[in-house]
């Protein structure tokens, strides 16, 4: 997808079947993955909350957040890394998708704070591309969110997408933030 536009330059999905012989395609192999399957998209949803937060001013680049050696109390649950880290900064909570680091990021930006940073980045609504089928994932009302939310969000869970409106959403970041609706191109069309 070219970030500034919203062209989708390439989109394809498995199983394939030949056009010119859609009496042999398999039933699995009309549905258009990449607008109708859903899925929790986990670590790959965290660029998000960061982005919105530091645009927020909720964070800053220079944040340190203690990992806790890899296991936190939150609540009622504890949740863990998959390393035992100790102080981390923000960009590297990133780098090494650390869940505590981005649970203490939640806690700072609050439920309120998270469902905004969802919202604007287009989750839970179709993103308006052209082709029929689409689905618009999966974005509970604030009023149904929790604690629990509070950690899970910002790991990406307690939320679902489909691939498009996750590409749509990392383009936004690569777009200063600005979210552009995704759109068909033309086949004839040359690519830069």
């Amino acid at each position: 997808m070219d970030p500034t536009n919203g062209e989708i330059i390439a989109m394809a999905n498995r199983p394939t079947f030949d056009p010119n012989q859609p009496e042999e395609a398999s039933p699995e192999s009309w549905k258009n993955r990449a607008i109708a399957d859903i899925y929790e998209p986990g670590s790959t949803f965290k660029p998000m909350i960061v982005g919105y937060g530091l645009d927020r001013g909720l964070i800053q680049k220079d944040d340190v957040f203690n990992c806790e050696n890899g296991q936190y109390r939150m609540g009622r649950r504890t949740l863990h890394d998959h390393h035992r880290y100790g102080h981390l900064g923000l960009i590297d909570v990133l780098v090494k998708s650390s869940n505590i680091g981005m649970a203490k990021v939640g806690e700072r930006m609050e439920n309120p704070g998270l469902h905004e940073a969802a919202t604007i980045f287009g989750f839970g609504r179709k993103t308006g591309i052209e082709l029929p089928g689409e689905l618009s994932g999966i974005l509970r009302p604030l009023k149904e969110w929790t604690s629990y939310s509070t950690g899970s969000i910002p790991m990406g869970h307690e939320l679902a997408t489909t691939p498009l409106q996750l590409i749509t959403a990392h383009a936004a970041l690569a777009n200063r933030g600005v979210l552009v609706r995704p759109r068909i191109v033309l086949p004839n069309r040359e690519i830069r």
